[in-house]
C-alpha cells in the first residue's frame, strides 16, 4: 500500500512532521472517486511554491502514478488550528 512508503518519506522531507488522515476515508463515505486527504503539520515553508516542492518530492520518492488519489495538505500548527475550526475535520494522527 502507498501509505506504508509516504509516511516514511514524508518524515525524511520534514524531520518533525505530524501526518494526519481526514475526510471521506475515515468517515466510511469513500467511494472510487475519493481522494485520501493527507494533512503534513510541522515547521513548514510559509512559501507555497517551496510545499508544493515538498509535495512533488514526496510523489517522486513514493513513485506515485502521475493521477494517484493522494491529496496532500502542507500545513503549520497555526493553520491547522484554523482547518479544524472552519472545516470541522477530525484528523486522525498516522505516524
Amino acid at each position: 500500500m502507498y501509505l506504508d512508503k509516504i509516511v516514511p518519506i514524508i518524515e525524511a522531507n520534514l524531520k518533525d512532521a505530524n501526518i494526519y488522515l481526514f475526510g471521506s476515508v475515515l468517515e466510511d463515505n469513500i467511494v472510487a472517486s475519493s481522494d485520501i486527504d493527507i494533512i503534513i503539520e510541522g515547521e513548514v515553508p510559509k512559501n507555497h511554491m517551496r510545499r508544493a516542492e515538498i509535495i512533488a518530492n514526496v510523489e517522486e520518492q513514493t513513485h506515485l502514478p502521475l493521477y494517484h488519489p493522494f491529496q496532500f495538505h502542507i500545513l503549520t500548527k497555526e493553520e491547522l488550528i484554523k482547518w479544524k475550526s472552519i472545516y470541522k475535520i477530525k484528523p486522525k494522527k498516522i505516524n
